[in-house]
């Protein structure tokens, strides 16, 4: 302040942040939405995986995650441990899910090219639903 030596009186009030606290708003705290327990589906690591980014999620070979979403054909996002993020649907063996839970459904652990003319063909994660026990 021009022309204010310490010795003397400050021209800004000393009790100018009195009150402050009295009209604060509270704080706002922003949590991220856990995905609902009936929804996640559980899957096992396969292998090592270890995040390069900020945005993907590090496991180890056999931990558990929960995956709340498939991102593309070759990410999910999931949690383990109270950390989020991106991990490849590759490095992960989905263990339960709701075509899982449903007698007479499955999902394919490997892709299988038929060989035969009374062979199906089916995609790796694809789901696949037993109609009618073969003849």
């Amino acid at each position: 302040i021009s022309g204010c030596s310490p010795l003397q009186k400050s021209l800004i009030p000393g009790n100018r942040y009195d009150g402050l606290e009295a009209t604060r708003p509270p704080p706002v705290i922003i949590q991220r939405p856990r995905w609902s327990e009936d929804k996640r589906i559980t899957a096992r690591a396969l292998y090592d995986f270890h995040a390069q980014n900020a945005k993907e999620l590090s496991f180890m070979k056999g931990d558990l995650i929960y995956v709340g979403r498939r991102i593309d054909k070759n990410w999910y996002e999931g949690e383990r441990h109270a950390s989020r993020g991106i991990f490849p649907v590759s490095y992960v063996e989905l263990m339960n899910g709701p075509w899982m839970n449903n007698p007479g459904q499955a999902m394919a652990k490997y892709a299988f090219v038929p060989q035969l003319p009374n062979e199906i063909g089916f995609s790796k994660g694809g789901k696949i639903k037993f109609e009618d026990e073969a003849k």
